[in-house]
């Protein structure tokens, strides 16, 4: 397996070139960093035929009610100062701001397989296929990315004015909540690996977040092994992150969209 991934393509950053119109991905603050991984949409995948086999639909017009409602949602509760962002999603924002979809579903993995008494030769299937799912989701999230080179929520509210959308107001001072990954917004890097991660899972293991008693801090796990036919309702890691980012103004909920299809 070393020897065929020896040349996969992931040892090769390349260079990435921002566009200036309104849409297009910027640097973000604070560090104003250059763009990453823009190699990895050109990665050797495991199962997919190329990285573009399941490129999502352009994310919305800049101009349609659909781009003015996401807009709206995140310039309200995912600034830094926000008073409108429910109490408890702080914590859950920072475990999410650190935790990939990598190690989430593989610390998932560990406890589900620990429970369920698992053989070896079961559970080394069991993490090969998920994180080969994991690593090809990522490989299809980021040429979508680099297709369609979608703005972060802090350039288009700082810059709502340019879009040419009569009803997004400009916040020339808005912040994210946490700091905005160095690549572009549309898909979600994390749901579609997640999506990817949640669809093979099912066939070999099942992995369920049920809500804490609260429903207010879901990154307080609990791993159920319930049949999928007798689960109670549940919080998927893949629906939390959706909700997370949107909170914290890295995303805009039309990456979630477009990465349930991708990842499934």
């Amino acid at each position: 397996m070393i020897a065929l991934r020896a040349n996969d393509g992931s040892a090769t950053p390349l260079p990435y070139t921002p566009l200036s119109d309104p849409g297009f991905w910027q640097p973000t603050p604070p560090a104003f960093a250059p763009a990453i991984l823009l190699h990895w949409a050109k990665l050797t995948p495991f199962g997919l035929a190329s990285g573009d086999q399941f490129r999502s639909d352009p994310p919305p017009a800049l101009t349609s009610g659909r781009y003015r409602r996401d807009y709206d949602e995140v310039k309200e509760v995912g600034d830094v100062n926000s008073t409108k962002r429910p109490q408890g999603r702080d914590d859950v924002a920072r475990f999410f701001a650190v935790t990939s979809a990598m190690h989430a579903w593989n610390q998932a993995a560990v406890q589900v397989s620990a429970a369920q008494g698992t053989s070896l030769s079961h559970n080394a299937r069991a993490f090969a296929i998920l994180n080969m799912a994991i690593n090809d989701g990522l490989i299809a999230s980021i040429e979508t990315k680099y297709f369609y080179h979608f703005w972060r929520p802090v350039t288009a509210i700082r810059a709502g004015d340019t879009d040419g959308n009569p009803r997004t107001e400009p916040d020339p001072a808005f912040t994210p909540f946490i700091t905005t990954p160095a690549f572009p917004s549309y898909p979600s890097a994390h749901a579609s690996a997640s999506y990817a991660a949640r669809e093979c899972s099912s066939g070999s293991m099942v992995v369920v977040i049920i809500p804490s008693p609260c429903r207010t801090q879901p990154c307080r796990e609990c791993f159920s092994t319930t049949p999928r036919s007798a689960r109670s309702p549940t919080i998927l890691m893949t629906r939390v992150s959706m909700a997370v980012s949107t909170f914290v103004s890295i995303r805009t909920r039309a990456p979630y969209r477009a990465s349930t299809l991708e990842g499934m």
